[in-house]
């Protein structure tokens, strides 16, 4: 439903509900929304202690394993198997990633992705001479990864690893979000890190105007972080925040942990009112009237034209590269190309 307003005019007020904050372990919430960006029910409310967001009632393990590894894809993006201009923009993304992090990882390093999609990130590593692997629930976007990509993505989820130190370098990419327990997550991805490894968690910023109003709240993403919410998210899970990679204000929030020695919860007193005020601060004509919405939308619409032409082509490209640079570094790997799906 299309501009569907999904705040709360009048909150409330603050109540108790009969799960704990995943963060601080408070159970004193403020209503938020009571809509998601489609118009369907969905309660979204803020932690009055540590201003962590979430939905009020939290999915539980088993209901999150099935919609990912079936439902997600297509409720999500509209489409199971990926479509060329998507593979596209995922290649993209993955070599951006790997720019953005290269000076925190080492020759030699380990690298590893949970939730890696379609592996265009691992296979950004791989190709830089890095060991790099990674998991994806998502069996359709699994399969494409390993078989047209070459990318070594298992289908698994973060439960099914051992914890065993055996990474140095761990990708957290668009993923925090939608755990139904993020700091436990934390705690099992910080078990996967040998001493001194270092974790990059990228994720939106409910602080910075990553959406419209209208558009910022849905059933995948469980929880919402500011700056704020994800470093003590962290710092509580055993890890250090080393360097932020964006600002305040950005759409996205790009932090790299390093592993630490303790497990630390200190409460920024700010961050409720920061979490209340990032969520009411804009309407949807304040939203859309901002110079850097219109700059974003421009820039959006032309590399969506540029895609509708030349996806298709620029992807068997890419696949054809990918297949000679896997044979030429072994030779007895003479895999076909699969091209179906794109």
């Amino acid at each position: 439903m299309s501009g569907v307003s999904v705040y709360v005019e009048s909150p409330s007020g603050a109540f108790v509900r009969d799960a704990k904050c995943d963060l601080c372990g408070a159970d004193e919430v403020e209503l938020l929304a009571t809509r998601d960006r489609r118009g369907k029910p969905l309660r979204t409310v803020v932690c009055t202690r540590c201003g962590l967001l979430s939905h009020e009632s939290i999915p539980s393990d088993e209901e999150l394993a099935d919609y990912y590894a079936h439902e997600y894809r297509h409720a999500y993006h509209g489409e199971g198997q990926p479509s060329a201009k998507r593979v596209l923009r995922a290649w993209n993304v993955g070599r951006a990633i790997y720019q953005r992090v290269q000076s925190f990882v080492h020759p030699g390093d380990r690298v590893f992705e949970i939730g890696a999609g379609l592996g265009c990130t691992v296979k950004a590593f791989d190709l830089e001479g890095f060991e790099a692997s990674g998991i994806e629930p998502g069996v359709e976007f699994q399969s494409f990864s390993r078989g047209t990509l070459h990318a070594d993505i298992e289908n698994a989820r973060l439960e099914d690893l051992a914890p065993v130190p055996a990474y140095d370098f761990v990708l957290l990419v668009h993923v925090i979000e939608h755990f139904s327990q993020p700091t436990r997550a934390l705690r099992r991805i910080w078990g996967l890190l040998r001493t001194e490894g270092q974790l990059y968690v990228e994720c939106p910023n409910v602080y910075g105007p990553h959406a419209a109003p209208s558009r910022l709240f849905h059933y995948a993403h469980i929880y919402n972080f500011t700056p704020w919410t994800l470093k003590m998210m962290g710092e509580s899970a055993g890890f250090r925040l080393v360097h932020e990679l964006s600002s305040r204000d950005d759409a996205n929030l790009m932090f790299v942990f390093e592993k630490a020695d303790t497990r630390r919860l200190v409460i920024d007193p700010g961050s409720y009112r920061k979490s209340v005020s990032a969520v009411q601060r804009y309407n949807t004509w304040t939203y859309h009237c901002r110079p850097r919405y219109a700059i974003h939308r421009a820039q959006t619409l032309a590399q969506q034209l540029n895609s509708a032409f030349f996806a298709r082509r620029r992807v068997r490209r890419l696949v054809a590269e990918l297949d000679r640079q896997d044979r030429g570094r072994n030779p007895l790997n003479d895999r076909p190309q699969r091209l179906k799906a794109v």
